[in-house]
């Protein structure tokens, strides 16, 4: 489990904004016993699953006025 928590803990050091690796991470301190740690990560992952789905949001918005731009 050790391994596990070092490759998702050098993927959120390298994609900090990548909230499925915080999960995961999450996941993994929680089953062995790193309660703090995992609600630390979680914390983490649903900050930017938000900021995710904030950006999605945006750019349909911008997708849906360019479409109806163009159909003008």
């Amino acid at each position: 489990m050790e391994r596990e928590h070092s490759y998702l803990e050098r993927a959120v050091k390298l994609k900090t904004d990548f909230s499925e690796a915080h999960y995961h991470l999450a996941i993994a301190y929680w089953r062995t016993g790193r309660k703090q740690d995992g609600a630390t990560e979680m914390e983490f992952q649903k900050k930017f699953s938000k900021q995710q789905k904030e950006d999605l949001d945006q750019r349909l918005r911008q997708i849906e006025t360019f479409v109806v731009d163009v159909h003008n």
